[in-house]
């Protein structure tokens, strides 16, 4: 199975960070540089089931594996639709 880590460094406070990762509108915006009308439904909980979506390009369904606020949010695909 292909494993794919993604480190970057950001200019900006945790808070803002934090915001714009898990604020469906402020991702909504974030998102567009790589998935134009890109959006999420779910909850960012551990253990639960997130979807990412977007209508022209299709969705992925990931699992939340570690939710720390602030510091860390990490999850896995487990689905490509």
């Amino acid at each position: 199975m292909l494993t794919l880590n993604y480190y970057v460094e950001i200019t900006a406070t945790p808070q803002r960070v934090w915001r714009v990762l898990t604020d469906a509108e402020l991702y909504k915006r974030w998102a567009q540089a790589f998935s134009p009308q890109s959006q999420f439904e779910g909850e960012w909980e551990e253990g639960s089931d997130i979807t990412f979506f977007d209508p022209d390009m299709g969705a992925t369904r990931a699992v939340i594996d570690s939710v720390q606020p602030l510091h860390r949010l990490e999850f896995h695909h487990v689905a490509i639709f």
